[in-house]
């Protein structure tokens, strides 16, 4: 990349897909790990000071406390090719995109994200990004007379200010700075993010994150975990470090019906809170002419749940299990 990275971007789509739509420091994590997750990650950390305010504000005046929220995974990264050709082009539609399409290459995962705009969330409670990825095919690279084998690395700094810096030639394109790891090898393929120079805002304390994060990514598989780091705390530290687990609803008594299917030919049953199945509903639907089916769970919550992850709606709860989305407005809690 002799000639480096350029972004078009107007400060317009900055502020409505960045600033305005993710205000949230949960948010904002949540879409980063949408992207590790469309990128084949076994498993992604992230590092945060949990339950800190990321700066001070007095008399209108933000002063950044010098924190850093950071977002590493071990998924299929980017060279600095596809740094430029994907993540640099904003609104692109993946799943329309023959060179990339609807699901993963290594998993074959239904993809989270939809136009493009996600990475533009962490502007909503911060100025600096920092991207680090490696990827591709492992290549050699000889350096002074040596032959090192690695994955090509691309480098990146987005800096807010600059963005939306008023120009004389409104269509010149933004230039993200270089980092100095650009076009070096690396011996594993993954992606980190770094947050840097923020708003004020507040990230959760650890056990709401976690409650948080796994309403929406708490998948069961072998090849998906996240784990959350309290960077402000030492190893040491019992409070140190969470691993998301399946999101536990406790359950109202009686009121769990579940969707049991057995593929399209016998097309299962729904089961009843007392056992019994019941007759007049299947556990799928019919659309031209063809089923789907249907498996999981619908009930009410124990306790109202006021959590949320995304930042949307303060009644929408979202699901994004294998790409999926299932909203659902509860008027208790309820679930599924």
């Amino acid at each position: 990349m002799a000639t480096g990275y350029t972004m078009r971007i107007s400060r317009l789509t900055v502020d409505k897909l960045g600033v305005k739509l993710y205000d949230k420091v949960s948010a904002v994590i949540a879409e980063l790990i949408s992207n590790s997750y469309d990128a084949d990650a076994d498993g992604i950390t992230i590092s945060a000071p949990m339950g800190q305010y990321l700066a001070t504000k007095a008399r209108g005046i933000r002063s950044d406390k010098g924190f850093e929220i950071k977002v590493e995974d071990d998924g299929s990264g980017m060279t600095p090719d596809g740094m430029q050709n994907f993540f640099l082009v904003v609104g692109a539609e993946r799943r329309t995109d023959p060179r990339r399409g609807p699901t993963s290459l290594k998993y074959g995962r239904k993809v989270m994200g939809r136009k493009g705009v996600g990475k533009l969330a962490p502007f909503g409670i911060c100025k600096i990004i920092e991207v680090l990825s490696a990827g591709g095919e492992k290549i050699s690279k000889g350096v002074e007379g040596e032959n090192n084998q690695g994955y090509l690395t691309s480098h990146i700094i987005l800096d807010y200010d600059k963005i939306v810096a008023e120009t004389d030639d409104l269509h010149e394109p933004y230039r993200p700075e270089i980092g100095n790891l650009n076009e070096t090898l690396s011996n594993k393929t993954g992606t980190t993010i770094i947050l840097r120079n923020f708003n004020y805002r507040r990230v959760p304390d650890i056990e709401t994150l976690s409650r948080q994060i796994a309403q929406r990514f708490g998948i069961q598989s072998k090849n998906w975990k996240i784990a959350l780091q309290d960077n402000t705390k030492t190893p040491d530290d019992p409070t140190y470090s969470r691993i998301i687990s399946v999101f536990d609803v406790q359950k109202m008594p009686n009121t769990n019906i579940s969707f049991i299917s057995n593929g399209e030919k016998d097309r299962g049953e729904v089961v009843g809170p007392d056992g019994i199945p019941l007759t007049d509903i299947e556990a799928g639907f019919t659309y031209d002419e063809k089923f789907y089916p249907v498996e999981g769970w619908v009930a009410y919550s124990k306790d109202p749940y006021k959590g949320r992850a995304n930042g949307r709606s303060k009644n929408l709860l979202p699901w994004k299990n294998c790409g999926s989305d299932v909203h659902i407005q509860p008027t208790r809690g309820l679930y599924g």
